[in-house]
C-alpha cells in the first residue's frame, strides 16, 4: 500500500506540475520571450465593463502612453463622431468649402473640390497616396513615409496630401491610407480655429477622462490624424467603452444614434470597388469599416476572417502590432500593445487563447 500511494503522490506531484492553466498558455503565447518574436507591451481586457486582466512589461506600466500608430484612425473618427454630433460638421461636407488657404491644391483638379466628409472616412478620396512601409523600395516612393517624415511635407501635411493627383472621381477609387485620415484632422483644425490646438481634449479626450495621451502634430498645427498619437491602455480602452455603448459614455451621448453602425459597417466605397474592380485596391487581410477594421475576410465579407472571434468583432489596427478590440456580443474590450518587428502576432491565436481564458475563469 506504501508503494502504490506513493507512486500516486508521485504521479500528483508530476501531474500538478506539467498541467498550465488557461491563463498560463495565454501568457507563454502573447508575451513570448522567444528572441526571433513579436514583443507584447501591454495587454488588457475588459469584460461586463470589468477589468479582468492587465498585465505591462518592464519599461511599460498603466499610465504609460504607448506609440499607437494607425489605431490614430478610428480616434480620428470618434472626433469627426464628435462634430458632427455638436452641429459643427455634417459628412457631405466639402473640404474645399472648409480648408482654407490650399485654393491652388483644388484647382489643380476639379474633382478634388467634390471630395468630402463621408469620402475620407471611407479611404475615398481618390487621391493616388502610396501607403508603403519598410517594404517601399526608396524612401521617396512612400507617399506616408515622406508626410510622416519629408522634411518638406511635415510642414503642411495639408498641402501635400491635396498635392496628389487623382486617380478618379472623388468617392470611387479605395485605398487604405494615412493621408486622408490625416485630412480629416485638417478639416476639424479649420471647424474649429479658436480651440485647434486642444479640440481633441475638448470634444473627446476630456469628456472620457483620459489622463494620458498626446497627440503630435504638423509644423503648420494640424494633429497627424493617420498616426502620431500616444496613449496608455486604459485610456485607450475608454474609447472602446464608447463604441461598445452606441456611442454613450457614463450615461452621456457623444456620438450621433447610428455613428457606431456607420463606422463599424461595410465600408461604401471599398464594397464598390469590390464589385467592380477588385484589383485596382490595396490589399488587406480583412475588410474595412470606416476609420475601423472588420472581423470579415477582405474578399468574401459574408465571412469571418477570424474565425476563434466572433463575427461582430471590430478593431483599431496599428502598425508593429497596436489593437483596440471591441466585440459587442461579448461585451469585451481588448487593447494590445506591442513591438512586432520580428514577427507579428498570429491574431487567430491571441483570440482562441484569450477566449479558452475568459471560459475558463468563468468570466
Amino acid at each position: 500500500m506504501k508503494k502504490l500511494f506513493l507512486s500516486t503522490l508521485i504521479l500528483s506531484f508530476a501531474f500538478s506540475n506539467s498541467y498550465e492553466s488557461s491563463k498560463q498558455l495565454m501568457e507563454n503565447y502573447i508575451f513570448s520571450n522567444e528572441k526571433k518574436s513579436f514583443q507584447t507591451d501591454a495587454l488588457l481586457i475588459i469584460r461586463d465593463g470589468k477589468t479582468v486582466y492587465e498585465k505591462y512589461v518592464k519599461g511599460y506600466k498603466s499610465t504609460t502612453p504607448h506609440y499607437a500608430w494607425s489605431v490614430s484612425k478610428a480616434m480620428t473618427g470618434t472626433l469627426i463622431g464628435r462634430a458632427i454630433y455638436e452641429g459643427d460638421l455634417s459628412l457631405d461636407d466639402r473640404l474645399s468649402d472648409i480648408l482654407k488657404g490650399y485654393d491652388e491644391e483644388f484647382a489643380s483638379d476639379p474633382r478634388k473640390k467634390d471630395i468630402t466628409v463621408d469620402h475620407i472616412m471611407n479611404w475615398g478620396s481618390s487621391l493616388n497616396y502610396l501607403e508603403e512601409y519598410e517594404e517601399a523600395e526608396k524612401y521617396t516612393d512612400s507617399s506616408v513615409l515622406q508626410q510622416l517624415y519629408g522634411k518638406n511635407a511635415s510642414k503642411d501635411m495639408t498641402r501635400y496630401l491635396l498635392s496628389h493627383d487623382m486617380v478618379a472621381d472623388a468617392g470611387k477609387a479605395w485605398r487604405y491610407t494615412t493621408g486622408d485620415t490625416t485630412l480629416l484632422t485638417s478639416v476639424l483644425k479649420d471647424v474649429y480655429p479658436e480651440d485647434q490646438d486642444n479640440y481633441p481634449w475638448t470634444l473627446l479626450f476630456d469628456e472620457l477622462q483620459m489622463e494620458n495621451v498626446t497627440w503630435e502634430r504638423d509644423a503648420s498645427g494640424t494633429f497627424v490624424g493617420g498616426s502620431h498619437l500616444f496613449v496608455s491602455a486604459r485610456d485607450l480602452a475608454k474609447v472602446g467603452k464608447l463604441y461598445l455603448n452606441d456611442g454613450v459614455y457614463d450615461g452621456k451621448r457623444l456620438l450621433p444614434e447610428g455613428y457606431v453602425e456607420y463606422s463599424t459597417g461595410l465600408n461604401s466605397v471599398y464594397l464598390e470597388n469590390l464589385k467592380n474592380d477588385p484589383d485596382s485596391m490595396s490589399k488587406k487581410a480583412q475588410s474595412p469599416g470606416r476609420q475601423w477594421w472588420l472581423n470579415r475576410d477582405f474578399y468574401n465579407p459574408t465571412l469571418p476572417l477570424y474565425k476563434n472571434a466572433p463575427k461582430d468583432t471590430f478593431m483599431a489596427v496599428g502598425h508593429w502590432g497596436q489593437l483596440l478590440i471591441v466585440i459587442p456580443s461579448e461585451n469585451l474590450i481588448i487593447v494590445r500593445f506591442g513591438e512586432d518587428r520580428k514577427a507579428r502576432i498570429d491574431r487567430e491565436k491571441m483570440f482562441g487563447l484569450i477566449f479558452d481564458f475568459l471560459n475558463e475563469e468563468g468570466l
